[in-house]
């Protein structure tokens, strides 16, 4: 997989044009040991859909969220899905800050652009399999999709045996490099973009 390093820049605050040459031969590094080492993987599970007004239930789990009701309110059924770059991402990023801060920051940031590449991916698989529309996926842990229902995702796709993510006391998935998310399925055309034009976080940093 070929890392997009303008999202890589992105993620590390670098406006177009400024990064000097010191940031991107770490950015270039980093992204070549990545390509070379991590293996990325998916997995997803499709599922009949009910929505009220304020909840989603799916799979037997039962969802109480506006914000989550109101994004699959069109929507027949959803897909939920869990990717991971694995523990050889974790290895790198814990590297990469043993030799600077500056490294440490690179290496999250081509994480997390590689991350959003395979859930892309996934996506695309998603559309491609069920014949239906998608909507942007939905994480758990925005707006009040409680971050709680993390296990509720993993546990629907199954994503510790078929993907090796666990979770943590405090909710956070290992590997850290790790994604859940809820994608409508409709047969209404509509934007399947998500990121920042989903995202009603309008300071946001790293918002273009």
């Amino acid at each position: 997989m070929t890392i997009n390093k303008k999202e890589v820049l992105r993620y590390m605050g670098q406006r177009r044009g400024e990064a000097d040459a010191q940031i991107m031969q770490i950015v270039d590094g980093i992204c070549a040991e990545f390509e070379r080492t991590v293996r990325p993987k998916y997995v997803w599970r499709e599922y009949e859909l009910s929505v009220t007004d304020d909840t989603v239930t799916l799979g037997g789990i039962t969802i109480k969220s506006k914000r989550l009701a109101a994004h699959l309110h069109e929507c027949e059924r959803a897909a939920v899905l869990a990717a991971t770059l694995g523990i050889a991402a974790d290895s790198i990023i814990q590297r990469s800050f043993t030799a600077g801060t500056l490294n440490g920051a690179a290496a999250q940031a081509v994480g997390a652009a590689m991350i959003e590449s395979v859930c892309d991916d996934a996506c695309a698989q998603i559309a491609a399999v069920s014949g239906l529309n998608i909507k942007p996926r939905f994480s758990a842990g925005y707006g009040d999709f409680d971050i709680s229902h993390q296990q509720d995702m993993l546990n629907l796709t199954d994503a510790g045996r078929r993907a090796g993510i666990t979770l943590s006391d405090s909710m956070m998935m290992i590997p850290t490099k790790s994604v859940t998310a809820v994608v409508g399925l409709t047969h209404k055309k509509g934007c399947a973009q998500g990121g920042c034009a989903q995202c009603d976080k309008k300071d946001c940093e790293f918002r273009v």
